[in-house]
């Protein structure tokens, strides 16, 4: 199961466009043509009232791809334009080492993560505006995106978590497709609601898994399913409700690719949810909520009080897996896509269908060569399923070109189904 996830974040608070009405009362005196009668002074009217000047909402929002990727906004920073990650479990906003000039001064960093590690130096920035979202006042660090901008395929410019954005509010609803980031009063109402805490800028709540109390990270930029730490992972499966696979995870981050074990839940619930068939993996030292279990969710956080409200949605769409599906974890580079890895032992769509890891895929069906990153290609899977697609390939180690097609599993492969991902149909 690629689980991958960014390095950190921040954003937003607005402006408020206020525009006031004027009225502009007219008073008409009537002409006296009596010359005995002396001329009647016309009685003052009342003014109206002022109307109440109308406030925007401090508002961003935006729609969400058919599958748990990682989420991408839009924004500025002072002048410049910049595409972020949006990733709610990052300690700090992230920008590309190439923006470096917009840091307005260097400011202690008195929150280091690990003491092993060198502390990152922390800079003001100037306000990061998320269309009509703002945020006035941010610290932030500088990073390499290189390695980012291949997993997502576009020209990400950096990180946006939450804890700086005041008070706001964030809305992640997968099912309707959107993301929104808002001060105005909540939009989930009758739902359980609970407290959670900011940990090195994470929102993390707690809750009981199979008689175990734990933390969770609500994490925007995990676009896995649930990962545990590995204490639990392993008295999980001792106790029977994880299945080990028998095959290792692969997790995708920003400084490479790494192996994990995984699995799967035989039983048990979270958030009120069947856990059941449901892929877990060993993250490093947390418990995660990816984007794979947060789509079967209505999602909404308020960053200043503190709290998080949930509608669990029975019927919810399972999300598109599409590395599993496509048995590969996938990077992307200059509109193509190529591969970090295969799924282990040769059951993987890809290689079933002969393509080598050493090629990369410059047309996949009607999406053409330059047009191809994370979202378009699960978008292309997601349209195609149980279709057969046509691949253009290109090899640039013997600068050859052929083609191959491939049948897409009419059922993808999702994260809520892990267990059925260990038995694919050959061909």
């Amino acid at each position: 199961m690629p689980a991958r996830r960014p390095f950190a974040a921040v954003p937003t608070a607005l402006l408020a466009a206020v525009w006031l009405v004027v009225p502009f009362p007219a008073v008409f005196a009537q002409e006296n043509h009596e010359p005995d009668k002396p001329k009647e002074e016309p009685a003052e009217k009342p003014e109206k009232p002022a109307e109440k000047p109308a406030v925007a909402v401090e508002s961003f929002r935006c729609s969400l791809p058919p599958a748990p990727l990682y989420i991408t906004v839009p924004a500025k920073v002072g002048d410049k334009d910049a595409l972020f990650v949006f990733d709610t479990c990052a300690a700090v906003t992230a920008l590309d080492v190439s923006l470096r000039r917009v840091a307005l001064r260097e400011v202690e960093n008195s929150n280091s993560q690990d003491p092993k590690k060198p502390t990152p130096r922390l800079f003001e920035l100037p306000a990061i505006a998320v269309d009509s979202f703002v945020v006035p006042h941010a610290t932030g660090t500088f990073i390499d995106t290189q390695l980012l901008q291949q997993f997502v395929g576009e020209p990400v410019a950096g990180v946006l978590g939450i804890s700086d954005m005041g008070d706001a509010k964030v809305l992640l609803d997968y099912q309707q497709g959107v993301l929104e980031l808002h001060r105005g009063p909540w939009k989930l109402a009758d739902v359980p609601e609970v407290d959670f805490v900011f940990e090195h800028g994470a929102p993390k709540f707690e809750d009981t898994l199979e008689g175990h109390q734990a933390s969770f990270f609500i994490d925007s930029g995990l676009n896995g399913c649930l990962g545990l730490e590995a204490p639990l992972f392993d008295q999980l499966v001792s106790e029977g409700v994880i299945e080990l696979s028998p095959q290792s995870g692969r997790n995708a981050a920003p400084d490479g690719v790494s192996p994990h074990k995984q699995g799967w839940f035989l039983k048990g619930k979270l958030m009120g949810r069947d856990l059941t068939g449901v892929s877990v993996a060993v993250s490093s030292g947390k418990n995660m909520l990816g984007l794979g279990w947060l789509c079967a969710f209505q999602c909404e956080l308020d960053v200043t009080a503190h709290k998080v409200r949930f509608r669990n949605l029975p019927e919810a769409r399972p999300p598109l897996e599409m590395s599993l599906t496509l048995g590969a974890i996938i990077i992307f580079r200059n509109g193509r896509a190529a591969f970090e890895g295969f799924q282990p032992g040769a059951r993987g769509l890809l290689e079933r269908a002969g393509v080598l890891p050493t090629e990369v895929i410059e047309d996949f069906g009607d999406l053409a060569t330059h047009k191809i990153n994370a979202r378009t290609l699960t978008e292309a899977v997601a349209a195609n399923a149980g279709k057969k697609v046509q691949l253009k390939l290109f090899n640039p180690a013997e600068f050859t070109r052929r083609e191959v097609t491939i049948e897409i599993p009419a059922t993808p492969v999702s994260s809520w189904n892990f267990a059925g991902r260990e038995k694919p149909e050959e061909k």
